[in-house]
């Protein structure tokens, strides 16, 4: 394959991964590329080939704007794509730079003219930027471990670039990206599509946007981990300003920050019909958060906006809030990991004393403390509109339960309440454990990872024996429940009435308690979701399960990933399979089954059509 060596003005690059790149690659700095060939493509699907860089593991990939370069085919060993080479000699300004979790390091360059001699290292002031358009190449970088900074040394004998050279691009064929052209006319006319993890370049999105012109069909549009900037979006939000149909937007795990928010928030002012927006995860700060605030206050559209794992500061959270006092249509605000503190919280209590269409809220894993959540908790007092609120990781004490236990007994709306990662213990439970059981509209409870023990499974199973209990979704994993406090919850959903979901993971488990689960599900009938993932699921365990689930007839969904199943129990499961007529989903991801054994599975789902089965394809988390 060729090889790219990249010198900047002050840096040598070089090292064992591309995240010596990302640690030491300033905006606007430039680089200056002095060395052999580029093995350049337009096509990122090219990129992920196992010829390239293929789909897995540390890869780095240069995505430029290019003013020149010339065109390879003919002399390519790959002489199936449009290979291009970089002149020897070339300026190129970083615009941005990014990490994904998947271990693939993107670097965003243009190329910008230099009056510089070429093949000497400039001794003047950096050159002057010149606006130009022109195609994106993606450029493979692979660093050996072995190999180290390349002295500026090095000369090349290399004839100087003549118009021809310049004109090159301009005079290729108008671009085309075949694979995302066969996708969209696959799914013209479905009403969710998916352009997921496809590093989308600015062309790319042409022709998605130009498709949103005309299409009729789409209603949802997923366009997460895509490195998506602000240029993408000013492209994207022309088109949704005319299409018709689009009411759902992901664009989570991109790299929007405020310039991207703030191309979305103008869009929105006018006229749009979408409903949802996730904006998760893109390095929106303050300043994107202000201009999304302005647009809550005219917009008269949006439902549901999410905004978690985002740079929100107090300073947004006040902006926010206060559109929140004039809007009178979004339904649902996630605003979880953030970096907003008690005062933040305090301005969005201010918020609920005077809102009347919110109905989820969600400010998990922010440091408000007692005191922030203390003045939400408050609010939720006097407010009539809001169901669901997630106070999970907001290190709240004990302090808190006395206003919970309060807000328990005075509201009558709330459906969800989120508590986990608190570390509350089960003391804290008990506190409210009087106000749970008076309370008559509640169905959500998540009281996981709060160090709770078999006390606290005690009192559950006391409040899921009332017969007018109204719980339906009961999520107590990562505590130390044991057996015996699975054995109180288990004999409590004998005879209980309400509860469809119980989510139990890494609950410290055993054969005794598996056993008492079995004899529960002989007789419910109203569990339809059981979550047992991260407990540790021996033979006969799996026998205890298999054996109930055969004479089973309400439970629908069942977890068990990552419970150190073995061959020794497929047996037993593809009995279930064979009489079972209600399982609809099996999981059993991240396990120790052999390839035999998987194989085995996936025959013996034709004995059952309703139910699929997930070994390692794919991982759902369950909330």
């Amino acid at each position: 394959m060729f090889e790219v060596i990249i010198q900047s003005v002050k840096l040598l690059f070089g090292g064992d991964s591309g995240n010596l790149i990302v640690r030491h690659l300033n905006l606007d700095e430039y680089l200056y590329f002095f060395g052999l060939y580029s093995s350049c493509v337009e096509s990122f699907y090219e990129m992920r080939s196992d010829r390239f860089l293929g789909p897995i593991g540390t890869r780095t990939v240069f995505e430029i704007e290019c003013i020149r370069g010339k065109l390879i085919r003919s002399y390519s060993y790959n002489d199936d794509i449009d290979e291009v080479l970089l002149l020897p000699g070339s300026w190129f300004r970083i615009i941005s730079h990014a990490v994904s979790k998947s271990g693939l390091y993107l670097i965003r360059m243009k190329e910008i003219d230099s009056s510089s001699t070429f093949l000497q290292l400039p001794s003047g002031s950096r050159p002057e930027q010149k606006s130009k358009s022109a195609p994106s190449l993606y450029v493979k970088h692979n660093i050996n471990e072995t190999q180290k900074c390349r002295s500026s040394s090095l000369t090349i004998s290399v004839a100087p670039v003549t118009e021809e050279h310049h004109k090159v691009l301009k005079s290729k064929k108008p671009y085309e990206n075949k694979r995302l052209r066969q996708q969209i006319n696959v799914e013209r006319k479905e009403e969710s599509v998916r352009f997921s993890k496809l590093m989308l370049n600015y062309d790319d999105m042409q022709i998605i946007a130009d498709e949103l012109t005309t299409n009729k069909y789409w209603k949802m549009i997923y366009l997460w981990e895509n490195y998506l900037n602000d240029r993408h979006m000013t492209i994207l939000m022309n088109s949704l300003t005319i299409n018709k149909t689009v009411i759902s937007l992901n664009l989570d795990q991109n790299t929007l920050g405020d310039d991207g928010a703030c191309v979305l928030a103008t869009a929105l002012k006018s006229t749009s019909i979408l409903r949802t927006i996730y904006l998760n995860e893109n390095k929106i700060g303050d300043i994107g958060c202000e201009a999304l605030a302005e647009m809550l206050e005219v917009n008269k559209t949006l439902k549901h906006l999410e905004l978690s794992s985002n740079n929100l500061s107090d300073q947004g959270i006040i902006s926010l809030s206060n559109a929140l006092k004039v809007n009178k249509h979004l339904r649902t605000l996630c605003l979880n990991n953030n970096k907003f503190s008690k005062v933040g919280a305090e301005y969005l209590s201010e918020m609920l004393e005077t809102n009347k269409t919110l109905v989820t809220l969600q400010i998990a894993s922010n440091n408000i403390g007692d005191s922030g959540a203390g003045a939400v908790i408050d609010a939720l007092q006097n407010n009539r509109t809001l169901e669901s609120i997630d106070l999970g990781e907001t290190m709240i004490t004990v302090k808190s339960m006395q206003k919970i236990e309060e807000m328990l007994l005075a509201n009558n709306t709330l459906k969800c309440l989120n508590l986990n990662s608190n570390d509350l213990g089960d003391s804290a439970l008990k506190m409210i454990m009087s106000s749970l059981k008076k309370n008559k509209t509640l169905t959500t409870l998540d009281f996981s990872r709060n160090n709770l023990s078999k006390r606290s499974a005690y009192e559950f199973g006391q409040l899921l024996r009332q017969t007018d209990s109204t719980l339906r979704s009961l999520i107590l994993s990562n505590n130390r429940l044991g057996d015996d406090g699975i054995s109180y919850i288990a004999s409590a959903l004998i005879d209980n009435e309400s509860l469809v979901k119980l989510v139990i993971e890494n609950i410290d488990m055993t054969s005794e308690g598996v056993g008492q689960l079995s004899n529960m599900l002989l007789v419910n009938h109203e569990l339809q979701y059981l979550v047992l993932n991260n407990n540790e699921m021996d033979v006969e365990c799996m026998k205890l399960l298999c054996d109930a689930l055969e004479r089973n007839e309400h439970l629908e969904y069942l977890y068990l990933n990552n419970c150190d199943l073995k061959d020794e129990s497929i047996e037993s499961i593809i009995k279930v399979l064979g009489t079972n007529k209600t399982l609809k989903s099996l999981e059993m991801v991240k396990n120790h089954l052999t390839e035999d054994g998987k194989m085995s599975l996936n025959d013996a789902q034709t004995l059952n059509s309703n139910c699929a089965i997930y070994l390692d394809f794919t991982f759902h988390y369950v909330q």
